[in-house]
């Protein structure tokens, strides 16, 4: 065993190897693209987009002014569902569905909204289109975005994490609210000038489509997992999450030498003057990777060492386990914030990963290992059946 797992180490370290060269290459690729090749660039991007007539669909700037001629009143309720797309929200929701509801369903939500981020990212910056307000004065942003504009990541997300809570629910009334609820968050950023309506159905298209990708493989990947050695997926954990943040870092690194319109870049500055628009920025990708890693690995290492995490126990322990929790997990999110540089640097980017690792961790199995010191959980060995 010691053996293989040697054997193990030094193919990871082959492949790691194999990477960072990768990554190398890649990135001189993309530099010899933004050096040599603005020709090619201006043939994907060309400079029409710096006329705001030619940058906007005169309908679907129309369709967004008449939303928002509905009334301000609805302001506060459109900024609540919203928030409901954010990831605040999520910090809040998926936590407290792995804590207290079924740990099984968490650890998959954490797996979606994972992927989801990251296509969003990967389209986000593959297309570069602007939101509503940075082309177009007569959108009032009643939010703001220093993000690309398409696909919209609040509806992508909410059709896929939400769409999940649909997918498992039981009671029709149920499905429908959560359906319904996935719609007013959509419809939330049109009303808030921050999409236009392709971003938002598109987002909602590309949501279920990788929702229905993930329900399909699912239970093949778990079969999988489930023959392996902690040790084993632990390394394939690790090995992906460093793919991810490479992968995502090098497309960067393709794009972000296109120049933005200074219009797209004043327009937003008129609406938030302290909130500079920054679509190429680099954080998320050691975000996403971080808490791939940590809370998948948290969740394999608990499951090998405790078995499945229980959440059944009375109302009490449910509510003090997951104000427990969410104490932790904001002591370690703020405090690590706090204590780490966050600059775009590579320093900064490795202590973002870490810190994003560490609060997927506490999330998936420190946190129920302190639960059980306080007596608010109790643990079952697994059995093979599980």
């Amino acid at each position: 065993m010691a053996n293989d797992f040697s054997c193990e180490i030094a193919n990871v370290q082959g492949f790691l190897c194999e990477l960072s060269d990768s990554a190398s290459l890649f990135s001189g690729f993309a530099c010899t693209i933004r050096r040599n090749n603005r020709q090619f660039v201006s043939q994907l991007y060309p400079a029409k987009k710096e006329e705001s007539g030619l940058a906007v669909l005169a309908f679907e700037t129309s369709f967004l002014v008449l939303i928002q001629s509905l009334g301000v009143w609805l302001l506060p309720f459109m900024r609540f569902f919203s928030f409901l797309g954010q990831e605040e929200c999520y910090m809040l929701v998926i936590p407290l569905v792995y804590w207290t509801v079924d740990a099984a369903l968490g650890l998959r939500l954490f797996v979606v909204l994972i992927l989801s981020n990251a296509v969003n990212v990967f389209l986000k910056w593959a297309f570069h289109l602007p939101r509503p307000y940075w082309v177009e004065r007569r959108v009032v942003a009643w939010g703001h975005e220093t993000s690309f504009g398409l696909p919209s990541g609040h509806a992508q997300n909410a059709a896929s994490v939400y769409g999940l809570f649909a997918f498992v629910a039981q009671r029709r009334l149920l499905r429908f609210l959560v359906v319904f609820g996935i719609f007013l968050i959509g419809f939330s950023r049109l009303y808030l000038g921050v999409h236009y309506l392709r971003d938002v159905l598109a987002g909602w298209g590309i949501g279920l489509v990788l929702l229905l990708c993930v329900l399909r493989v699912e239970e093949r990947v778990v079969v999988w997992a489930k023959k392996q050695t902690p040790g084993r997926i632990f390394l394939y954990l690790f090995i992906s999450s460093l793919f991810l943040l490479f992968f995502l870092l090098g497309f960067l690194q393709l794009f972000q030498g296109i120049p933005l319109p200074q219009m797209w870049v004043d327009n937003a500055l008129v609406q938030w003057p302290n909130e500079p628009i920054a679509p190429y920025a680099s954080e998320s990708a050691a975000t996403l990777a971080g808490t791939w890693l940590g809370a998948l690995g948290g969740a394999v290492w608990f499951y090998h060492r405790y078995g499945s995490f229980r959440t059944d126990g009375a109302m009490k322990q449910k509510i003090l386990r997951y104000l427990v929790g969410m104490i932790g997990l904001f002591v370690l999110w703020a405090g690590l914030r706090a204590a780490f540089p966050s600059s775009a640097d590579s320093v900064g980017m490795v202590l973002r990963f870490l810190r994003y690792a560490v609060v997927g961790l506490w999330t998936t199995a420190l946190a129920p290992l302190v639960f059980e010191k306080l007596g608010l959980v109790h643990h079952a060995r697994h059995t093979e059946s599980e």
